[in-house]
């Protein structure tokens, strides 16, 4: 029978390995070889291990950064703070330059650091690239090689495999045709969406659909769905990404969806759950999101807002914490929020329109 102490120099002796299987990970060695072979106590380990540290990364000078943005303006992207931030005329001059001067700086750092991320993400798969073509008609498992047949930029796939958060595997598609309009600055990633509650085990067959429909009837196109047999049990809480495709314009969306309706195959899936994506649900498995979506979340917020004795308006941001706002600022968040339920109302004619002709 081992000792106590024997045990305990067996636990610092397994700590010490889980340790020496994360700094390898770190240093870029594929997880997945590391982690081969390795009994589940060894892999849960692991796999917590990196959860934590991906979470402690950078939060330093970040939280110094993010620590000049207002509290009412807490968790947006560059875009949607560069659009709700609004900088008002003060009697002293020096005042007003100093506030935009502030706003200037946080934009910057916050669009140099989705910049690196993006960055980050695109080197990762890139390293995992399994560097596959897809064309149509041709089944999953029949790939080509790299090279691009002329006038084949909608049929013609890229594949990349990669990790874009600790232990959350994406399987990421594009065709030619929205790498060269991305290139041109004319398709840009999570500017006109559509979301898909389908099931894990679906989005394969979801996956195929797509190939063939962009390659018909022509549509830029970038999707990407989640690894079922790499990403952790801990990203599969029901409330993930699942599938999402992204297109050069809403027109494009709204062309797509159009064929995908008509598929007998899509016609079959079932949603497992409705998620609320902030978009226009278009049926029980598809929502289209705009670009807004995240300026719609932190206006609605404000918008529920109550008046205070003071007259001043309280709210709780998406942090949990109470903010205060004076009139004059809740007015102007409101005039926003109009104009922003206005366009989507027109989107929505769009969408409902063209489903009913």
């Amino acid at each position: 029978m081992s000792s106590p102490e024997n045990n305990q120099n067996e636990l610092s002796g397994a700590e010490q390995k889980v340790n020496e299987y994360v700094e390898r990970i770190d240093k870029g060695e594929s997880m997945e070889s590391v982690m081969q072979g390795l009994p589940s106590t060894f892999r849960d380990a692991i796999e917590k291990k990196l959860l934590a540290k991906e979470q402690q990364k950078d939060d330093g000078f970040e939280q110094k950064e993010l620590a000049i943005i207002p509290p009412q303006y807490e968790g947006l992207d560059a875009e949607s703070l560069d659009f709700i931030w609004d900088v008002k005329e003060y009697v002293d001059p020096q005042k007003t330059a100093q506030e935009k001067e502030r706003k200037a700086r946080v934009i910057a750092y916050l669009r140099e650091k989705e910049e690196n991320l993006r960055k980050k993400e695109e080197s990762t798969l890139s390293a995992q690239e399994d560097a596959e073509k897809i064309k149509k008609g041709l089944g999953i498992s029949k790939m080509e090689s790299l090279e691009t047949k002329e006038g084949d930029a909608f049929s013609e796939f890229r594949m990349k495999n990669g990790e874009t958060d600790a232990g959350f595997f994406w399987n990421e598609y594009r065709n030619n045709k929205a790498k060269e309009l991305k290139n041109t600055g004319e398709f840009e990633w999570g500017k006109e969406r559509i979301y898909f509650d389908v099931s894990i085990q679906d989005c394969e067959k979801l996956r195929d659909i797509a190939f063939i429909i962009a390659s018909e009837k022509k549509i830029p196109i970038a999707f990407k769905y989640i690894d079922n047999e790499k990403t952790f049990p801990v990203h599969k809480d029901g409330k993930e990404t699942r599938f999402v495709a992204n297109f050069a314009s809403s027109d494009d969306a709204r062309k797509f969806y159009e064929a995908l309706a008509q598929n007998a195959e899509y016609k079959t899936l079932v949603a497992d759950r409705t998620l609320d994506y902030r978009g226009i649900r278009i049926d029980s498995l598809a929502e289209y999101a705009s670009g807004l979506r995240e300026i719609k979340g932190a206006l609605e917020r404000i918008m529920s807002a109550h008046v205070t004795e003071s007259g001043a308006y309280e709210y709780i941001a998406e942090s949990g914490k109470k903010m205060v706002i004076s009139k004059d600022s809740y007015e102007t968040f409101k005039g926003q929020y109009d104009k922003l339920q206005e366009a989507i109302v027109e989107e929505k004619k769009k969408w409902f329109l063209e489903k009913t002709q």
